[in-house]
């Protein structure tokens, strides 16, 4: 039976992204260190498309960037993609991490999946848990899932069986299918079917009340609580041209001052991530996995020496520091990159032939995008955020690689 919404109307879009917001930033630091913490020794493939065919078999941990990745075989190992889209019809013995797809597992898959952008769709096995920030999840009557269910969603649907918890801050919730622990959600709708078995306990946050049908199966309490983000309203979306103007400005002011000291520095890696922005991505993928690598092996070493002596400690710490630094710093220049390949794709149009016009062009329509994305659904202007990183440290890995190539050849000629 249907419940009424409650007397103040329809629960607000922009109040339920803030608190969406937050629990899809922890969500994404979990992905985050999982991908750190295992891309030491594997094997590396970048194509417009990767395939693993049927008969085949990789025995390592397997990165792969590439605008459409196929598992039709088997991967011993973990499974970690930047791809346009993911299929796994085959199996995976470890995790499947995926950042800026679709991911679909009609297959099986031992460990985890983690997706950080795009849709999921579940119709095999996953022997772990589930974590998603980003898209719809959608978990079939035909997937079994081993552990929880945790996402920052648009719509998490669960038709098919999860053995753990569902924790989940999405726009609607539906449970058709068996739950084995709790459900614990912030969200603006609730459903729960006639066929649906929850066996613990149903915990929830929203404005109005759950919609649970007749037949349903709870095991213990069903709870309602007042959303704590209730009554707040979104800074960006009462300042959003305020946002857009002053990103827009810092861009601009980042930007020309690099071209101001050398017009190279933002040109030469623009116009590489402009030409292969699929190579660059692959490149900012490992280099932005690599900046983490090594502030953990600084860390490392910097907490093994303490323990020997202070000075050895020390040792270690101003080189930390400035990795730090230099990363919060990449962090920004990243943007002006991606800004400097929109500003030349667009110049190509015969909008402007002048590199500073053209990357003040693209600096409005990179700001522009940040700010409207973040308006309307706060967590994705945040994955974009990192994706322009991610595009900005390839390109200047890019540029970097094909300067080196350049002096070489140089020296040779000269030799």
């Amino acid at each position: 039976m249907m419940t009424p919404p409650p007397e103040n109307g329809e629960p607000s879009t922009m109040r339920f992204l803030t608190i969406r917001l937050t629990t899809s930033t922890l969500l994404s630091l979990l992905l985050l260190f999982t991908l750190v913490g295992s891309a030491v020794a594997a094997e590396y493939r970048a194509a417009d498309r990767v395939d693993v065919g049927s008969g085949e078999t990789v025995d390592d941990d397997l990165y792969v960037a590439a605008g459409q990745t196929v598992i039709d075989g088997r991967v011993n190992g973990d499974l970690t993609v930047a791809s346009g889209t993911v299929e796994v019809r085959g199996t995976v013995t470890g995790s499947l991490n995926s950042t800026g797809g679709n991911v679909s597992v009609s297959g099986s898959v031992d460990g985890a999946v983690r997706s950080l952008g795009g849709n999921v769709t579940i119709s095999g096995t996953v022997g772990r848990d589930v974590v998603v920030a980003g898209g719809n999840v959608d978990i079939t009557n035909e997937a079994t899932i081993g552990g929880d269910v945790a996402g920052a969603t648009g719509s998490l649907r669960v038709d098919g069986s999860v053995e753990g918890d569902v924790l989940a801050a999405s726009g609607e919730l539906t449970i058709n299918g068996s739950v084995g622990g709790n459900i614990d959600a912030n969200l603006g709708r609730l459903r729960i079917g006639s066929g649906a078995v929850i066996g613990g306990d149903v915990l929830y946050a929203s404005e109005r009340e759950a919609e649970i049908a007749a037949g349903a199966q709870v095991g213990g309490d069903v709870q309602r609580r007042d959303p704590e983000w209730a009554g707040y309203q979104s800074v960006l979306a009462d300042n959003v041209l305020t946002a857009l103007v002053g990103g827009f400005l810092g861009l601009l002011v980042l930007g020309w001052g690099l071209m101001l000291a050398r017009p190279g520095w933002v040109v030469h890696p623009g116009g590489a991530l402009h030409a292969r922005p699929l190579l660059a991505f692959g490149a900012g993928l490992a280099a932005w996995i690599g900046q983490f690598l090594l502030l953990i092996v600084l860390g490392a070493l910097a907490a093994a020496g303490a323990m020997l002596a202070a000075a050895v400690g020390g040792a270690f710490v101003v080189p930390l520091v400035i990795v730090v630094l230099a990363i919060v710093a990449l962090i920004f220049v990243s943007q002006v990159y991606v800004a400097m390949a929109i500003g030349g794709a667009l110049s190509q149009l015969g909008m402007t032939t002048s590199s500073w016009l053209a990357y003040a062009i693209g600096a409005l329509v990179w700001a522009a995008a940040l700010t409207l994305i973040g308006w309307l659904v706060g967590f994705l202007g945040g994955l974009v955020f990192v994706i322009g990183w991610i595009l900005g440290l390839g390109a200047l890995a890019l540029d970097t690689i094909e300067r080196r190539r350049g002096e070489t050849a140089a020296i040779e000629m000269v030799g």
